[in-house]
């Protein structure tokens, strides 16, 4: 991973950078509710790391799960007003919950995709100068670091343990439903002892070195911030302003706290686009 990123460090922005736009995508992933608002975040997400996210496993694994989002919601929508979509079996589909499910699915799935795409672009190192150079704590950075480190390791964990299930009994699914819950907790109580016994390891470590977070650290490579990450961040800047004052004020005029007929243009901007 590291000789990928030095590799292509050319084109590569500041962690800084990234972090800005991880956080904008989360922030449009609450401000849209609109399905074509959310497709076009969750299109433009895709795009931007579609050599990391375009496989076929993984590409069909997003299909399944927004299809089985907006289907489940399409089955047991309880919201008012309501239509019936088409039936299967006499159990009807609703059009709005299908509409819901689908800017459920939409909205997990771009935040998801610019999470992997994010920690798939920098490294664990570069997040924790990352996280230091915009004035986090360092216990904090180190905490948040050392998770997302782990999680790599906990998902082929998991994945061992299944395979060794399988090898020795056969297939998991080929079992009755409480017999499945019982030893999906057993297999995720391995995991998490696994997970226990590595942190006590990390923390003697931490305590036999003599680790203090108030010391002063120097590093070996120090975060510059470019002309180009100054534009993206800026334009960041504007463009999330911008949207959260429009539905700002669509909000007023939704809750009937303040209206003005000279805006009416933008409410409906708001309410047809966002």
């Amino acid at each position: 991973m590291d000789m990928f990123l030095t590799r292509w460090s050319i084109f590569m922005l500041d962690p800084r950078t990234e972090l800005a736009i991880l956080f904008s995508v989360g922030i449009l992933a609450i401000v849209f509710d609109q399905p074509m608002a959310l497709f076009a975040l969750f299109l433009v997400v895709f795009l931007s790391g579609i050599r990391l996210f375009f496989r076929p496993k993984l590409f069909l694994s997003l299909v399944v799960l927004i299809w089985g989002t907006a289907f489940s919601q399409a089955i047991f929508y309880d919201g008012f007003p309501k239509s019936n979509l088409f039936n299967i079996f006499g159990v009807p589909f609703y059009k709005e919950g299908f509409m819901h499910g689908t800017v459920q699915s939409m909205r997990f799935l771009s935040v998801m995709l610019a999470g992997v795409g994010f920690v798939s672009r920098c490294s664990v190192s570069q997040v924790f100068s990352a996280l230091l150079a915009l004035k986090v704590p360092f216990f904090i950075a180190l905490m948040g670091v050392t998770a997302a480190r782990t999680v790599p390791q906990i998902t082929s964990e998991i994945l061992i343990v299944r395979r060794a299930c399988r090898a020795r009994g056969g297939s998991i699914w080929r079992r009755n439903p409480y017999a499945w819950i019982e030893l999906e907790l057993r297999l995720l109580q391995t995991v998490v002892i696994k997970s226990w016994r590595r942190s006590i390891n990390m923390a003697e470590a931490l305590k036999v070195r003599g680790f203090d977070p108030s010391v002063q650290r120097t590093q070996f490579e120090t975060l510059n911030f470019k002309s180009k990450d100054w534009c993206i961040c800026l334009f960041l800047m504007f463009f999330i302003g911008v949207l959260l004052v429009v539905k700002t004020v669509f909000l007023l005029y939704r809750f009937d706290l303040y209206y003005d007929a000279q805006w009416m243009n933008l409410y409906a901007f708001a309410r047809y686009w966002m």
